[in-house]
């Protein structure tokens, strides 16, 4: 169809634009703009994004010649298990499958109410006396259902599932918003203590109606801390994807995101079986339902 397109086109003396780079995220605009900006303004090579908050592993399967960035980089795990994805053949220094790339992370921790008793681990957040002083996202959200997952890894089924049911027992309110909502519930009096990713104080610091809520808190990073790792892989090696994957692993553009994102960059390790995460987490999906 493409290809017809193209060619009536130029018969009728049309040009028809097109991306050099095909980009499809469940990043926001805000994590994406910057960097696809930067990119061809530094290469020449366009790029065309498509955003996709939900099924991104169905879209991603349809398209013959994309790249793929995911802030969940067990999406982008299960894709190569289902091998959508082509060899990167990029050399870096980060973290890499050969099918996908870590491209940055963010601790999942506690945003705690100035002045208040800071709780060190997971495990302490179903402790009694954090009854009914809890804010937090959907448990079904996908930042919650990794949390739940690396804690199945630890504890089982049996415990976690456990561990879930005590925690909706602490909490100040049904779970609604996002996680800088939830802050926002610590500043309105709601609640002490909520569950959130690390990035979002630098982002709430530099917003000039959430920075009073970023004041009212401090950032806690708990003890075996589980991070979320964000992911870049292909489904087709062209020059140009390959340029884009390039870009983005080089220390210059991991220093961006850094300063730009508040993210964790320049990842060349990882210490968690990512193929068991995302088994995990359709096993705690299912326990949350």
């Amino acid at each position: 169809m493409k290809k017809l397109i193209a060619l009536f086109a130029i018969s009728l003396g049309i040009t028809v634009a097109s991306a050099d780079v095909n980009l499809i995220t469940d990043r926001s605009d805000f994590h994406t703009k910057w960097l696809v900006d930067d990119f061809t303004k530094d290469t020449g090579i366009k790029v065309n994004v498509l955003h996709t908050e939900k099924g991104l592993v169905d879209r991603t399967r349809k398209e013959p010649n994309a790249v793929v960035f995911s802030k969940d980089a067990l999406k982008l795990e299960k894709l190569s298990q289902m091998g959508v994805l082509v060899d990167t053949n990029v050399s870096t220094e980060l973290y890499n499958t050969d099918k996908y790339i870590i491209t940055s992370a963010r601790s999942r921790g506690f945003y705690v109410k100035k002045g208040t008793k800071q709780p060190l681990t997971y495990l302490d957040l179903i402790k009694p006396e954090y009854k009914g002083k809890l804010c937090i996202r959907k448990f079904t959200h996908n930042y919650n259902l990794v949390l739940f997952s690396h804690l199945y890894e630890k504890f089982g089924k049996s415990l976690t599932s456990q561990y879930i049911n005590i925690l909706k027992g602490n909490l100040a309110r049904t779970p609604k918003s996002n996680d800088r909502g939830q802050v926002k519930g610590i500043y309105d009096g709601e609640c002490t203590i909520s569950v959130g990713n690390s990035y979002y104080l630098g982002l709430m610091l530099r917003d000039s109606e959430q920075v009073k809520w970023a004041n009212t808190v401090d950032y806690v990073e708990p003890r075996n801390v589980v991070l979320l790792y964000s992911a870049i892989g292909t489904t087709k090696l062209t020059d140009d994807n390959k340029k884009f994957l390039e870009y983005v692993s080089s220390k210059e553009v991991q220093s961006k995101i850094n300063k730009n994102d508040f993210e964790f960059v320049n990842i060349e390790e990882i210490n968690i079986d990512l193929s068991k995460i995302l088994k995990n987490k359709e096993k705690v999906y299912r326990l949350i339902k």
